[in-house]
């Protein structure tokens, strides 16, 4: 199914390319990895190399949040955040006020 969007997209020659360049990419990646990212980007409607070598590496950007850090005695320093509500009263109040 992809080797044919491919064609149709990019011509044949082109398209096999295309289709080579992606299962080079198995290589790489193994085979029931390609399998699963050719298949998402059928699904996603995506024809392209660049696409199934992005499904193939996303699982590498997603980072896992860190440890909250205990900082004990820091927390003696911890302060509310400041509030910029008065500054819209300022806004109003200006030279430029009501003008758009």
């Amino acid at each position: 199914m992809l080797w044919d969007r491919l064609r149709v997209r990019h011509g044949k020659q082109n398209g096999t390319r295309a289709m080579v360049a992606v299962l080079m990419l198995g290589r790489e990646f193994g085979e029931e990895r390609l399998r699963a990212a050719i298949a998402s980007a059928v699904s996603l409607g995506a024809c392209d190399v660049a696409a199934v070598r992005y499904l193939l590496g996303e699982a590498a950007l997603h980072k896992a949040r860190p440890a909250p850090v205990d900082i004990g005695e820091l927390t003696h320093y911890d302060r509310p955040m400041p509030s910029v509500a008065d500054y819209d009263t300022l806004l109003l109040s200006g030279p430029c006020a009501g003008r758009a």
